[in-house]
């Protein structure tokens, strides 16, 4: 089932030590419609896959796959959280005047 993948997919995510993890699974109907002379035509399919946001020392990271395959699911969490950890690296807060990264900003809180 769908939500066994998903479960284990956050499972995962949890053992790569990072402070948040989320998964969407979507499953968009799609449909159009045309008449031509008279004629309708249907065509008619779906799209799936997941989507995951990672939050990791501060800054998100996100990623998408079309497969609803759990290794895929994996891969997506995993770039997802490398992303975050990138992102954690140039984030910057302004304290005043001063523009600091999270890392420097959460050392000055932590040394007063």
């Amino acid at each position: 089932m769908m939500i066994d993948v998903i479960q284990k997919g956050i499972e995962y995510g949890r053992d790569l030590k990072v402070d948040f993890v989320d998964v969407r699974y979507q499953n968009k109907y799609i449909a159009s419609y045309r008449s031509q002379d008279g004629e309708l035509t249907v065509n008619s399919g779906s799209r799936r896959g997941f989507s995951t946001r990672v939050l990791s020392k501060g800054a998100f990271g996100f990623a998408s796959t079309t497969s609803i395959e759990l290794k895929d699911l994996k891969s997506i969490i995993q770039q997802a959280a490398k992303l975050a950890t990138y992102a954690a690296a140039v984030v910057v807060a302004k304290v005043g005047t001063e523009t600091v990264t999270i890392k420097e900003l959460k050392e000055k809180l932590e040394n007063e």
